[in-house]
């Protein structure tokens, strides 16, 4: 385990959806862990903030989500450890 990735299982860096989506690879992001930064960024875009047709209900699956990205209180966090005891953001 390389040792950026060893800080993350013990603090995850939380980020912010405006850092993660306007970061790139070679940003603060260690770049072991940018994919997964971006992937949960590109996931919350795609899904939470579109509708769903099995939803039942028009709009956004999470009705909550545009409006808490456009505020940016949204934090992305990523932990390297699979014991979720370790993962306390600091």
């Amino acid at each position: 385990m390389s040792e950026a990735t060893a800080q993350l299982s013990d603090a995850p860096v939380l980020l912010t959806m405006k850092q993660v989506g306007g970061a790139s690879s070679s940003s603060e992001i260690p770049s072991e862990v940018f994919p997964t930064y971006r992937m949960l960024h590109d996931w919350i875009r795609s899904y939470l903030m579109s509708s769903h047709r099995d939803l039942g209900r028009s709009g956004d699956v999470c009705p909550f989500t545009a409006q808490a990205s456009r505020l940016d209180t949204i934090r992305i966090g990523v932990c390297g450890s699979t014991r979720p005891s370790n993962c306390k953001p600091s």
